[in-house]
Protein backbone atom coordinates (compact mmCIF):
# COMPACT_ATOMS: atom_id res chain seq x y z
CA UNK A 1 0.00 0.00 0.00
CA UNK A 2 2.85 2.58 1.00
CA UNK A 3 4.82 1.47 -2.34
CA UNK A 4 1.11 2.38 -4.67
CA UNK A 5 1.52 5.67 -2.74
CA UNK A 6 5.15 6.94 -3.11
CA UNK A 7 4.54 5.68 -6.32
CA UNK A 8 1.33 7.93 -7.01
CA UNK A 9 3.18 10.72 -5.88
CA UNK A 10 6.39 10.56 -8.18
CA UNK A 11 3.90 9.76 -11.22
CA UNK A 12 1.59 13.21 -10.07
CA UNK A 13 4.58 15.28 -10.36
CA UNK A 14 4.80 14.58 -13.95
CA UNK A 15 0.93 14.87 -15.03
CA UNK A 16 1.84 18.42 -16.20
CA UNK A 17 4.83 16.78 -18.98
CA UNK A 18 2.11 13.88 -19.77
CA UNK A 19 0.37 17.01 -21.39
CA UNK A 20 2.69 18.16 -23.32
CA UNK A 21 3.78 15.36 -24.17
CA UNK A 22 -0.17 13.97 -25.53
CA UNK A 23 0.04 17.70 -27.52
CA UNK A 24 2.60 17.38 -28.86
CA UNK A 25 1.92 13.47 -30.60
CA UNK A 26 -1.73 14.40 -31.75
CA UNK A 27 -0.62 18.09 -33.22
CA UNK A 28 -2.45 20.42 -30.88
CA UNK A 29 0.12 22.95 -29.49
CA UNK A 30 -0.76 24.70 -25.88
CA UNK A 31 1.77 27.97 -26.16
CA UNK A 32 4.70 29.02 -28.48
CA UNK A 33 7.43 27.30 -26.56
CA UNK A 34 6.01 24.04 -26.79
CA UNK A 35 6.33 24.62 -30.35
CA UNK A 36 9.70 24.32 -30.40
CA UNK A 37 9.94 20.95 -28.43
CA UNK A 38 10.93 18.04 -30.00
CA UNK A 39 8.66 15.53 -30.03
CA UNK A 40 11.37 12.72 -29.79
CA UNK A 41 12.60 14.43 -26.25
CA UNK A 42 9.34 14.40 -24.96
CA UNK A 43 10.02 10.28 -25.02
CA UNK A 44 12.86 10.50 -22.63
CA UNK A 45 13.87 7.84 -20.48
CA UNK A 46 12.19 9.83 -17.55
CA UNK A 47 8.89 10.21 -19.50
CA UNK A 48 9.41 6.22 -20.21
CA UNK A 49 9.63 5.36 -16.50
CA UNK A 50 6.87 7.33 -14.81
CA UNK A 51 4.77 5.70 -17.91
CA UNK A 52 5.55 2.20 -16.99
CA UNK A 53 5.06 3.40 -13.12
CA UNK A 54 1.78 4.83 -13.69
CA UNK A 55 1.04 1.36 -15.70
CA UNK A 56 2.21 -0.73 -11.89
CA UNK A 57 -0.14 1.52 -10.17
CA UNK A 58 -2.92 1.16 -12.37
CA UNK A 59 -2.47 -2.91 -12.27
CA UNK A 60 -1.94 -2.67 -8.08
CA UNK A 61 -5.36 -1.19 -7.89
CA UNK A 62 -6.96 -4.63 -8.53
CA UNK A 63 -5.65 -5.21 -4.90
CA UNK A 64 -7.38 -3.01 -2.83
CA UNK A 65 -10.73 -3.06 -1.93
CA UNK A 66 -13.67 -0.98 -3.36
CA UNK A 67 -13.30 1.55 -0.57
CA UNK A 68 -10.14 1.77 -0.70
CA UNK A 69 -10.52 2.66 -4.76
CA UNK A 70 -13.30 5.10 -4.29
CA UNK A 71 -10.89 7.15 -1.36
CA UNK A 72 -8.37 7.04 -4.16
CA UNK A 73 -10.56 8.82 -6.64
CA UNK A 74 -11.44 11.78 -5.03
CA UNK A 75 -7.40 12.07 -4.72
CA UNK A 76 -6.34 11.79 -8.02
CA UNK A 77 -8.86 14.44 -8.96
CA UNK A 78 -7.01 16.71 -6.93
CA UNK A 79 -3.65 15.32 -8.29
CA UNK A 80 -5.31 15.75 -12.22
CA UNK A 81 -7.01 19.19 -11.34
CA UNK A 82 -4.24 20.70 -9.80
CA UNK A 83 -1.48 21.84 -12.00
CA UNK A 84 -3.22 21.48 -15.41
CA UNK A 85 -5.91 23.85 -16.97
CA UNK A 86 -8.46 22.37 -19.26
CA UNK A 87 -9.61 24.98 -21.73
CA UNK A 88 -11.53 28.37 -19.27
CA UNK A 89 -10.70 25.90 -16.26
CA UNK A 90 -7.73 27.52 -14.49
CA UNK A 91 -5.57 24.76 -12.65
CA UNK A 92 -7.03 24.69 -8.71
CA UNK A 93 -3.17 26.15 -7.77
CA UNK A 94 -3.76 28.96 -9.26
CA UNK A 95 -7.03 29.89 -7.24
CA UNK A 96 -5.93 32.21 -4.42
CA UNK A 97 -4.68 30.87 -1.51
CA UNK A 98 -5.93 26.92 -2.11
CA UNK A 99 -2.99 25.81 -3.10
CA UNK A 100 -1.59 24.77 0.57
CA UNK A 101 -4.97 23.47 2.05
CA UNK A 102 -4.71 21.26 -0.83
CA UNK A 103 -1.32 19.65 -0.75
CA UNK A 104 -2.25 19.30 3.13
CA UNK A 105 -4.82 17.77 2.74
CA UNK A 106 -3.45 15.48 -0.02
CA UNK A 107 -0.51 14.20 2.20
CA UNK A 108 -2.79 13.84 5.27
CA UNK A 109 -5.20 11.98 3.11
CA UNK A 110 -3.10 9.45 1.95
CA UNK A 111 -0.93 9.08 5.25
CA UNK A 112 -3.45 8.87 7.46
CA UNK A 113 -6.88 8.02 6.01
CA UNK A 114 -6.05 5.82 3.44
CA UNK A 115 -4.25 3.31 4.94
CA UNK A 116 -6.67 3.48 8.26
CA UNK A 117 -9.95 3.32 6.02
CA UNK A 118 -11.46 0.82 8.33
CA UNK A 119 -10.86 2.65 11.61
CA UNK A 120 -13.09 5.43 9.87
CA UNK A 121 -15.37 6.00 12.85
CA UNK A 122 -12.70 6.10 15.40
CA UNK A 123 -12.13 9.78 17.11
CA UNK A 124 -8.36 8.60 17.09
CA UNK A 125 -8.35 8.99 13.49
CA UNK A 126 -9.54 12.58 12.95
CA UNK A 127 -7.24 13.75 15.68
CA UNK A 128 -4.45 12.14 14.50
CA UNK A 129 -5.72 13.32 10.52
CA UNK A 130 -5.69 16.86 11.99
CA UNK A 131 -2.66 16.43 13.46
CA UNK A 132 -0.97 15.76 10.31
CA UNK A 133 -2.95 18.24 8.48
CA UNK A 134 -1.54 20.99 10.37
CA UNK A 135 1.79 19.81 10.35
CA UNK A 136 1.77 19.50 6.61
CA UNK A 137 0.48 22.66 6.59
CA UNK A 138 3.17 24.62 8.79
CA UNK A 139 5.66 22.58 6.61
CA UNK A 140 4.22 23.94 3.54
CA UNK A 141 4.18 27.71 4.57
CA UNK A 142 8.08 27.14 4.56
CA UNK A 143 8.06 25.97 1.15
CA UNK A 144 6.41 29.01 -0.12
CA UNK A 145 8.15 31.52 1.40
CA UNK A 146 11.19 29.53 -0.50
CA UNK A 147 8.97 30.06 -3.76
CA UNK A 148 7.15 33.61 -3.00
CA UNK A 149 9.06 35.29 -5.26
CA UNK A 150 8.98 32.55 -8.37
CA UNK A 151 4.86 31.90 -7.13
CA UNK A 152 4.26 35.83 -7.44
CA UNK A 153 5.75 35.86 -10.62
CA UNK A 154 3.67 32.48 -11.86
CA UNK A 155 0.64 34.82 -10.73
CA UNK A 156 0.18 32.21 -8.06
CA UNK A 157 -1.76 33.60 -4.79
CA UNK A 158 -0.03 32.05 -1.59
CA UNK A 159 -0.64 32.50 2.37
CA UNK A 160 2.78 33.63 2.96
CA UNK A 161 2.15 36.59 0.08
CA UNK A 162 -0.91 37.46 2.01
CA UNK A 163 0.14 38.10 5.82
CA UNK A 164 4.44 38.11 4.68
CA UNK A 165 7.21 36.00 5.92
CA UNK A 166 7.47 36.74 9.74
CA UNK A 167 3.38 36.02 10.46
CA UNK A 168 3.91 32.81 8.07
CA UNK A 169 6.82 31.06 10.66
CA UNK A 170 4.77 32.24 13.62
CA UNK A 171 1.66 31.02 12.47
CA UNK A 172 3.47 27.81 11.63
CA UNK A 173 4.84 27.69 15.08
CA UNK A 174 1.02 28.00 16.15
CA UNK A 175 -0.35 25.36 13.97
CA UNK A 176 2.83 22.39 15.40
CA UNK A 177 1.32 23.37 18.93
CA UNK A 178 -2.19 22.74 18.33
CA UNK A 179 -0.90 19.55 15.93
CA UNK A 180 0.88 18.34 19.12
CA UNK A 181 -2.20 19.38 21.21
CA UNK A 182 -4.44 17.11 18.72
CA UNK A 183 -1.71 14.10 19.20
CA UNK A 184 -1.81 13.98 23.15
CA UNK A 185 -5.03 13.10 22.81
CA UNK A 186 -4.18 9.85 20.87
CA UNK A 187 -1.29 8.52 22.96
CA UNK A 188 1.78 9.16 24.85
CA UNK A 189 3.80 7.70 22.08
CA UNK A 190 2.39 10.03 19.58
CA UNK A 191 2.72 13.04 21.83
CA UNK A 192 6.17 12.91 22.21
CA UNK A 193 6.92 12.17 18.47
CA UNK A 194 5.19 15.28 17.59
CA UNK A 195 7.13 17.04 19.84
CA UNK A 196 10.64 16.07 18.45
CA UNK A 197 9.40 16.17 15.16
CA UNK A 198 7.52 19.59 15.39
CA UNK A 199 10.85 20.94 17.27
CA UNK A 200 12.85 20.08 14.58
CA UNK A 201 10.71 21.57 12.07
CA UNK A 202 9.97 24.69 13.69
CA UNK A 203 13.81 25.26 13.67
CA UNK A 204 13.67 24.57 10.56
CA UNK A 205 10.98 26.76 9.41
CA UNK A 206 12.28 29.56 11.68
CA UNK A 207 15.64 29.44 9.49
CA UNK A 208 13.61 29.41 5.86
CA UNK A 209 14.18 31.93 3.02
CA UNK A 210 14.16 32.00 -0.45
CA UNK A 211 18.46 32.12 0.17
CA UNK A 212 18.80 28.93 1.54
CA UNK A 213 20.02 25.80 -0.78
CA UNK A 214 18.10 23.21 -2.43
CA UNK A 215 19.40 20.71 -0.06
CA UNK A 216 18.10 22.85 3.09
CA UNK A 217 14.45 21.93 1.77
CA UNK A 218 15.29 18.42 0.32
CA UNK A 219 17.46 16.32 3.22
CA UNK A 220 15.71 19.04 6.20
CA UNK A 221 12.14 20.02 5.70
CA UNK A 222 11.78 17.28 3.50
CA UNK A 223 13.12 14.78 5.53
CA UNK A 224 10.92 15.24 8.92
CA UNK A 225 8.63 13.36 7.50
CA UNK A 226 11.13 10.38 7.91
CA UNK A 227 12.68 11.67 11.09
CA UNK A 228 8.82 11.48 12.32
CA UNK A 229 8.68 8.01 11.51
CA UNK A 230 11.96 6.93 12.89
CA UNK A 231 11.37 9.12 16.12
CA UNK A 232 7.81 7.19 16.56
CA UNK A 233 9.28 4.05 16.13
CA UNK A 234 11.82 4.37 18.41
CA UNK A 235 9.71 5.53 21.44
CA UNK A 236 7.56 2.88 20.58
CA UNK A 237 10.31 0.11 20.64
CA UNK A 238 11.08 2.10 24.31
CA UNK A 239 7.56 2.10 25.34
Amino acid sequence: MYVLLFSATLVTYQVQDWKKMCLALFGFWSDKSLKKTNVIFLFNLKNIFYFVLSLSILGSLFFLNFWQCLFLLHLGFIAIFYGISFGKIKPLRQIRYLKIFLVAYTWAATTVLFPNLDLFAEKRLWYWFFSQFLFFFALILAFDIRDRIWDKKQNLRTLVQKIGVRASKFLAGILLVLSSFLAFQISETLFLTSILSHTLGFILIFFASEKRSLLYFLFGLDGIFLWQYIFYWILKFND
